[in-house]
Parts: structure tokens; C-alpha cells; sequence
């Protein structure tokens, strides 16, 4: 897995810390699931408005198979570096 490193305002990152706190989560893991919600905003997005019971995570997973055609152990990361190198 890749890592990356970002800048923020030291009271923006106390809030997210916060969120992630909260959701116990880790940081990467809130940042990943926020990424993944803001780039499948349209369909995608509308049905994880629908479907709130369900952690983004989930949603997704259930989504995967017929949105993406993902094999069967392939992985976000896998799918944004084909949609990537397609370019």
C-alpha cells in the first residue's frame, strides 16, 4: 500500500482526530473511506445516502462486484492505478 504525506492546520487535524476517534477508526482508514465517498459521489454516492445503517466500508464492498467488476480480491488501490495507467 502506498503512503502519503499531507499538510493541514493543526486545528483541522484535532478535528479530524476527533472523527476518527469517534468512529474508531484510525486516520489513514477515515481519510481512505472519505476519499473513496468523495470519488463515487454520483451513483455510488446517492446510494450510500440511501444506506446510512452501513459503514461507507461496507457499502462499497457491497457495491464492488457489479459497479467496478472487480475480481475477487482486488482492492481500491488496484482499481484507481488501472483507472490511472488508462489515462
Amino acid at each position: 500500500m502506498a503512503k502519503v504525506m499531507i499538510s493541514m492546520p493543526q486545528e483541522l487535524l484535532e478535528e479530524f482526530d476527533k472523527a476518527a476517534k469517534s468512529r474508531h477508526k484510525r486516520r489513514s482508514e477515515l481519510l481512505k473511506d472519505l476519499v473513496m465517498e468523495f470519488l463515487h459521489q454520483g451513483e455510488i454516492g446517492s446510494f450510500l445516502k440511501k444506506n446510512p445503517q452501513k459503514s461507507i466500508r461496507e457499502q462499497i464492498d457491497d457495491l464492488r462486484e457489479h459497479t467496478f467488476k472487480m475480481k475477487a480480491g482486488e482492492t481500491a488501490e488496484d482499481l484507481i492505478r488501472k483507472m490511472r495507467d488508462s489515462r
